[in-house]
Formats: C-alpha cells, structure tokens, sequence
C-alpha cells in the first residue's frame, strides 16, 4: 500500500469501516480497526471515524469491542456531541450476559473523562 497522507489515509479508513463486504467478514474487519488504533498510537489524528467506530461495537466479537472501547475512551473528550453514542452504547453492554462484556463496558465508561459524561452516566 503506497504511503497515504494523513487526510487521505483517514478517507480510505472510513471507506473501509462503512463498507458492508468488509463488515460481513469479522478479520477483515478486526483488521481495518487495527489499523486504526495504530494510526492513533502513531500519533495521527483519526477523530474522523469516531461514528463508524462506535457502529463497530456492536459485537459479539470481544477483542474488537476492546479496541473500540480503547478507541471511544481516548476520543471521546473530543467529540463530545457524539460521546453520548458512546455511553449509550456502554450502558448497553453493562447489561450484557457476559460477565467480560459488563466488566470491559463498565470500565471503558469509569475511563471516560469529559465533563457531560456524568450527567448522562
């Protein structure tokens, strides 16, 4: 893959994040988020995908709810108009069977720190 400035290698994540033959296979899909997390780590603005990422939590898939978690904590001070996707979607999976599921979940929402997130918590 040929290098890709930060703008365009944000369009072509959120290309793969929405498109529906990558979501339909779960490690091709574990893998675009993968990427993602790694442009984050790399220092790389990737606020720009905070919607697909939270659809992307809607999983059974255990490690990608771990990413994305990973990801809505780290972003979710600076998008704060859509961070109530984000505890929406936590308080969600708080009620879930799974104990790791409501335990990842309830730690990912104590994580949060953004001012409005205790209102709506």
């Amino acid at each position: 893959m040929p290098y890709l400035g930060s703008e365009d290698a944000l369009k072509e994540l959120k290309r793969a994040l929405s498109n529906p033959h990558v979501q339909a296979d779960r490690l091709r899909y574990r893998n675009v988020i993968l990427r993602v997390i790694r442009h984050m780590t790399q220092g790389m603005n990737v606020s720009g995908v905070f919607m697909e990422m939270v659809k992307a939590s809607a999983t059974v898939d255990i490690v990608q709810k771990k990413l994305v978690y990973l990801y809505m904590c780290t972003y979710a001070p600076l998008k704060t108009d859509l961070a109530l996707l984000a505890i929406n979607t936590l308080c969600k999976d708080c009620s879930d069977p799974s104990p790791m599921v409501r335990g990842l979940a309830l730690r990912s929402m104590c994580s949060l720190r953004f001012g409005s997130c205790l209102i709506w918590s």
